[in-house]
């Protein structure tokens, strides 16, 4: 085994340089998107995570991620899994500050703040316009419970 692990590591040098760095890029990029969850994750987090320098993690970000910084792919990718999950018709009791909670965000404000500047509206504003409208079919067929509803609890009034 410990022969087989060598050879692999051996292998591995023998990749150029570039393909080297791009493989941790996309490495780096896997562990970020399984801890998206967690408020602790940072740039001095995932360097440490990956044995590099944090000034190395921005390089090779500058280099293979268009310029995008680390904190910058990260923030953005909390804020498209929030709005995945808040247009997520399972996670509708869920409270929208929840599901920022669940996405490394637990500030309600920032949440809201960071969204709105994200999408062009706040976190309760996307939820309601994923839901899908309720048909006429399902309106009408609701109306006559809650009109029975309504008259069995103000019966007693008149």
């Amino acid at each position: 085994m410990a022969a087989w692990i060598a050879g692999e590591l051996d292998a591995e040098r023998t990749l150029p340089l570039e393909a080297r760095q791009q493989a941790l890029v996309e490495t780096i990029r896997t562990f970020i998107q399984a801890r998206l969850h967690d408020p602790g994750l940072t740039p001095p987090m995932v360097a440490a995570a990956h044995h590099i320098s944090v000034s190395h993690l921005h390089r090779l970000f500058a280099r293979y991620s268009e310029g995008e910084t680390v904190a910058g792919f990260i923030r953005r990718q909390r804020l498209r899994k929030a709005h995945r999950e808040l247009a997520d018709p399972a996670l509708l009791d869920l409270p929208a500050h929840a599901i920022g909670s669940r996405c490394g965000i637990p500030n309600p404000s920032d949440f809201s703040r960071a969204f709105k500047a994200a999408h062009g509206l706040s976190p309760r504003e996307h939820r309601r316009q994923a839901q899908p409208e309720p048909t006429t079919e399902e309106t009408q067929s609701t109306e006559p419970e809650t009109q029975r509803a309504f008259h069995h609890r103000t019966a007693h009034l008149t």
